[in-house]
């Protein structure tokens, strides 16, 4: 799986995990000290994660740091593979 495939799988679930938590981008942003936009980048697969901030949004979404990171389900290798095709066509 590539550095960019893996940074989205990343940002999906912490998507998945906020909205499952039913906080705002807001909230959670204020509970791990940055602005709406850094969850949003995060959330959109813009910018990568340090351990420090996986852990302080383990924490505020509730869901243990591996949860995060682990290899992909069913679902999401057949999104992965969506999202890889797409890749391949944009760098054409």
């Amino acid at each position: 799986m590539s550095v960019r495939v893996t940074r989205l799988l990343i940002a999906r679930r912490v998507a998945e995990a906020r909205l499952d938590a039913e906080l705002t981008q807001q909230q959670v942003a204020d509970a791990v000290g940055r602005g709406q936009g850094w969850v949003s980048d995060t959330e959109g697969g813009l910018r990568r994660l340090d351990v420090v901030e996986l852990l302080a949004l383990a924490k505020v979404l509730r869901r243990p740091a591996e949860w995060f990171v682990r290899g992909p389900t069913e679902d999401e290798n057949a999104w992965m593979g969506q999202v890889r095709d797409g890749l391949e066509r944009e760098a054409g």
